[in-house]
């Protein structure tokens, strides 16, 4: 912050912002109540040495949190405990530590991402958060709804010396019809452009409402050449109710026109 190769840009900019992650810097969390947790005291360290060399230039803590899965870093672990202390650990404490603070994340993102899904105050289906889930107040894993399920998708298209190809997973409005050979109006799975991607020769984790209350069945397409994004494969709303956390699905090519069950 003092260094002279940082002095321009500071002097340019209404405040710096910095970003402190115990986690990412392998600190224990430390055993309960956490009173002297170690993640806790690194954090407020780094403030104090701050707060001496700011000269009150406004400085904000830009993103903080602990995640409640994933991968160990150091002494540092993902669990739902730590997760709901430090929730209220930021909350709470004295905020001279850090005047502005934002709490990363209000959601986890869609599962399969490792540690990155998992820093969300609330599940990534909303239906449960490091306040408790609905079915029991000290669960802090953030469940998912009853109906919602992980499903693994893996791409192996053009494997085995055809053309190597991107999936991509989308939700229909409308059941597969074998007649029509249609499922209606059909969208990326999470709503936004490339949300369903599967790429090359990999495996993504895709978090499914087996309900049939959000989506009615499911469209697997693949990159073609050019713009094209022809049909893969479709699972209809039978294949959709039979789900579960162990379900995978393997995506390959069959049919040219995609009319087949995956």
């Amino acid at each position: 912050f003092a260094s002279n190769k940082n002095i321009e840009v500071k002097n340019a900019a209404d405040f710096v912002g910095t970003n402190v992650y115990p986690y990412c810097g392998g600190v224990s969390y430390g055993n309960a109540p956490y009173i002297d947790s170690p993640a806790k005291k690194n954090l407020e360290k780094y403030w104090s040495d701050l707060n001496l060399l700011r000269n009150n230039y406004e400085v904000i803590e830009t993103e903080e949190g602990w995640p409640s899965q994933g991968s160990d870093v150091g002494a540092a672990q993902p669990d739902p405990q730590f997760a709901h202390d430090y929730l209220y650990y930021w909350y709470f404490r004295d905020e001279k530590t850090a005047p502005v603070s934002y709490y990363f994340a209000l959601y986890d993102k869609t599962p399969g991402q490792g540690t990155e899904s998992h820093w969300g105050i609330f599940s990534a289906d909303r239906y449960a958060s490091l306040l408790g889930a609905p079915e029991n107040a000290k669960d802090f894993s953030k469940p998912l709804a009853k109906g919602h399920v992980l499903v693994t998708f893996n791409n192996i298209v053009g494997q085995g010396g055809g053309t190597l190809r991107v999936a991509a997973l989308n939700a229909c409005t409308k059941d597969w019809d074998p007649v029509t050979k249609s499922q209606g109006d059909c969208f990326p799975i999470d709503g936004y452009y490339h949300t369903g991607d599967i790429a090359k020769q990999s495996s993504r984790k895709f978090m499914i409402d087996t309900t049939g209350d959000t989506y009615a069945s499911l469209l697997v397409i693949f990159y073609g050449d050019g713009g094209a994004a022809p049909r893969l494969c479709y699972i209809d709303k039978a294949t959709l109710h039979n789900m579960t956390n162990q379900t995978q699905v393997t995506l390959q090519w069959k049919t040219s026109d995609g009319a087949v069950a995956c």
